[in-house]
C-alpha cells in the first residue's frame, strides 16, 4: 500500500490582491485531498474555495494561520485556480498541496504567540502509522531560527519559504518507523508567530476475500471453460 505523498502545489507570495488565486496544482487528479495553508495579516479570508472546510484557525492582530481541506472533484480537476477571499487591504499567501494514496486526515493543530523570542508549538501527538505525510506551516514577523518538529524524526523537505515579506515558511516529510515522541510543529523567531501541522494517513488495505465453506466458487478460466471450486 502506497504512503501518501505530494502530486504538486502551488504558492502565492503576499499580496493584497482580492480574491487571491492559487492555481490548479499540476496533475490534480479525482479524490486527491487538498491542503490549503493560507497566512494573513490582521484578517481571517473572507472566504475560501467552494467545497474547502476549514479544519485550523489560529492568530491574532498581524500574523494568523488558516488550514482548510477538501477531497478533489471532476471540477477541481478542470479549473484553473482556486480563490481565497480577502479584503483587499491585507496581505495574504500560502501554498495549496495535492496529496495522492491518502486515506484520512489523521490529525491537525495550530498555535499561536504574540510575545517576541518566544517559541510557539502546535500540540504533539503520535501517528497511528507509519507512512503517514506530515505538513507543517511556520508564519512569523521576522528571523525564524528554528521550523521542525519536536523530535526531530522525519527527513524534512522545505516546500516554499518566502521570506520576502513576513517569513512563510512549509515544509513536508515522513513518519518513518522507529519514531519516538510526538510530533509538532515548533517555530521560533524573534517575534509573534504562528504554527500548525497537518497529518495525512495512508489509506486502508482492501479486506481479503473470504471463503465460506461449502459455498461453491465458479472460477472462469478461458472462454467457455468454467472450473468449479
Amino acid at each position: 500500500m502506497a504512503s501518501p505523498s505530494i502530486r504538486a502545489k502551488t504558492t502565492v507570495v503576499q499580496a493584497t490582491t482580492n480574491p487571491l488565486a492559487f492555481a490548479k496544482p499540476t496533475g490534480l487528479a479525482v479524490g486527491d485531498l487538498l491542503v490549503l495553508f493560507v497566512v494573513s495579516n490582521n484578517a481571517a479570508p473572507a472566504s475560501l474555495p467552494d467545497g474547502f472546510a476549514q479544519i485550523e484557525y489560529t492568530g491574532a492582530n498581524t500574523y494568523r494561520l488558516t488550514i482548510a481541506t477538501k477531497t478533489a472533484v471532476q471540477a477541481d480537476t478542470e479549473a484553473a485556480s482556486f480563490g481565497v477571499g480577502t479584503n483587499g487591504t491585507n496581505r495574504f499567501g500560502g501554498v495549496l498541496y495535492a496529496v495522492k494514496d491518502w486515506g484520512s486526515v489523521e490529525h491537525s493543530d495550530a498555535a499561536y504567540t504574540a510575545a517576541s523570542l518566544s517559541p510557539v508549538a502546535s500540540a504533539g501527538f503520535t501517528p497511528a502509522a507509519t507512512g503517514d505525510l506530515l505538513l507543517v506551516s511556520g508564519y512569523a514577523n521576522r528571523g525564524i531560527k528554528r521550523a521542525d518538529t519536536a523530535n526531530n524524526n522525519p527527513t524534512w523537505t522545505e516546500e516554499y519559504n518566502d521570506d520576502s515579506r513576513s517569513i512563510q515558511n512549509h515544509r513536508s516529510g515522513p513518519y518513518t518507523t522507529g519514531a519516538t515522541g510526538n510530533i509538532g510543529m515548533v517555530l521560533s523567531s524573534s517575534g509573534a508567530s504562528a504554527a500548525g501541522v497537518v497529518a495525512v494517513a495512508p489509506a486502508s488495505a482492501p479486506p481479503a476475500p473470504t471463503y465460506i465453506p461449502g459455498i461453491m466458487r465458479h472460477h472462469i478460466i478461458g472462454k467457455g471453460v468454467m472450473v468449479h471450486g
